[in-house]
């Protein structure tokens, strides 16, 4: 498992949040990366993961993953998402 580090990050270039977690591989920050982005609340700013060499393994806009997850998100179980620890 590997620490991977997602941010989400307004257009001014602050971040919004910043929140870690273990994962077996990149694939399984795709659930967490559709939390944040249908979490935040505006459609502006991107969404980063990167893992533990600081390798920037997602980058998305908010937008484009809420299009983009928005059909997984049906299938997916919601009480299997982690929840977050929101820092702004």
């Amino acid at each position: 498992m590997k620490l991977y580090r997602f941010a989400l990050r307004r257009d001014d270039g602050s971040n919004a949040l910043e929140s870690a977690m273990s994962l077996v591989d990149p694939a399984a920050a795709w659930p967490v990366v559709g939390q944040i982005a249908n979490d935040a609340r505006a459609t502006e700013g991107r969404v980063f993961v990167t893992d533990e060499d600081e390798n920037v393994v997602i980058m998305i806009g908010v937008a484009s993953a809420r299009a983009l997850l928005g059909r997984a998100r049906k299938k997916l179980d919601s009480a299997s998402i982690p929840p977050l620890p929101i820092a702004v």
